[in-house]
């Protein structure tokens, strides 16, 4: 029974994230639409989100590599 209750939860969360991400995007894209120098902003943003992701994920790979003696 907990396996059933472990998919329906992740099917709602999934639920959950996807509506969620889908109506900022649709907000996104008016706010574009009505201020088209907010384009700039989220693009900025939107680099500076990715360094940081890349930059915490080369961490935890390199701290990973330090725990298996194979690598």
């Amino acid at each position: 029974m907990a396996k059933n209750d472990s998919i329906a939860n992740f099917a709602n969360h999934l639920f959950w994230t996807f509506l969620l991400q889908g109506l900022a995007l649709i907000i996104l894209g008016i706010l574009v639409l009505i201020y088209p120098a907010i384009l700039f902003v989220l693009v900025a943003a939107n680099f500076v989100w990715m360094g940081v992701t890349t930059l915490y994920l080369a961490w935890k790979i390199r701290k990973f590599r330090s725990v298996l003696p194979f690598i």
